[in-house]
């Protein structure tokens, strides 16, 4: 086998093992008094908070589409972790070239996540890719040396 297609190859394996990863834990437990009822409380009645906005149109427009079962509230985290990893290795793949790292940062960021308590849909994983959009942009600006190219980021 050449030197590229065991590259693709392992890139491909780490990806979907990245994949896989997210959605571990989706059908730990059941939703209890936390955070995590709340949360799903605020899909059913907008009006529960006025900053819940953003994630009631999320979790509602989800919810909408594929049900509004724990599994499938877990599900919509699942997709936004994974998506949140994949800004950071897509940014790193792009600034380096190395394709099979950028795939290790995939995994590993979803890892990482999943070790932590995202196992439940709150109100805040639901922002997770807009942060790793906001992270990206502030790195971005940070290695633009001129106050004209930060107001450009």
């Amino acid at each position: 086998m050449k030197t590229s297609t065991i590259r693709i190859i392992i890139t491909l394996a780490t990806v979907a093992a990245g994949i896989a990863a997210a959605f571990i834990g989706l059908t730990a437990g059941a939703a209890g008094y936390s955070a995590e009822s709340y949360s799903m409380l605020m899909t059913r009645n907008p009006m529960a908070h006025i900053a819940g906005l953003p994630v009631w149109l999320a979790g509602a427009g989800w919810a909408a589409v594929f049900g509004h079962s724990v599994t499938s509230m877990r599900a919509l985290v699942s997709v936004c972790v994974a998506a949140a990893a994949a800004i950071g290795a897509i940014y790193y793949r792009r600034n380096t070239g190395n394709t099979p790292a950028a795939a290790m940062i995939f995994l590993l960021s979803v890892l990482c996540a999943r070790a932590g308590e995202v196992f439940e849909y709150n109100y805040f994983t639901v922002g997770f890719p807009a942060y790793a959009l906001a992270t990206v942009a502030l790195i971005s600006a940070a290695r633009r040396r001129t106050p004209v190219r930060w107001l450009a980021a």
